[in-house]
């Protein structure tokens, strides 16, 4: 029985089909290549003709993936009480792992009014924690975080790139 040779642009392939039809999720300890993956990723959403903006929690996030943080995207697109109507193809998130239940619910509403809108979220849920984290007054782990249905739901359902991994998990 001949056995074919699974090389890293295959998976790399893989990834990027499976990001095309529902978005996704790059996770990863610090070191592993999320960011690599990730500008490798948005050069082939480039390539594709396909629109992309970068966003992330933090002012030193945003600064890192060239673009703004989510709270400055959505003022400036704010009218009223009404959700921003985004037009990109993607909303790229990085530092996921530092996002606030606050943002995470500002990233659900921009979903439910933006159902074409798909995300590309990137992020380590093993660094820093987000500061002042709570629900109803109890602290939010990173566990909690990074198994929300939420979280799943806005990577597009099931899946989960691991950056430095030998695939999708």
């Amino acid at each position: 029985e001949v056995v074919e040779e699974t090389t890293e642009d295959d998976v790399f392939d893989q990834c990027v089909e499976g990001i095309m039809q529902s978005g996704g999720l790059i996770t990863g300890h610090a070191g592993t290549g999320k960011s690599h993956l990730t500008r490798r990723i948005l050069a082939e959403l480039d390539r594709r003709g396909l629109t992309h903006v970068e966003t992330a929690p933090t002012h030193a996030g945003a600064i890192q993936v060239g673009e703004i943080t989510l709270h400055r995207f959505c003022h400036g697109k704010f009218s009223g009480e009404k959700i921003p109507r985004v037009e990109q193809d993607y909303l790229v998130f990085s530092e996921v792992g530092f996002c606030s239940v606050v943002l995470m619910s500002l990233l659900a509403e921009i979903r439910l009014a933006n159902p074409g809108l798909r995300f590309l979220l990137e992020g380590d849920f093993r660094q820093l924690p987000c500061p002042q984290n709570l629900w109803h007054g109890a602290g939010i782990t990173q566990d909690m975080m990074e198994g929300s249905a939420l979280l799943w739901e806005l990577a597009g359902g099931s899946w989960k790139l691991g950056a430095g991994s030998s695939g999708i998990e």
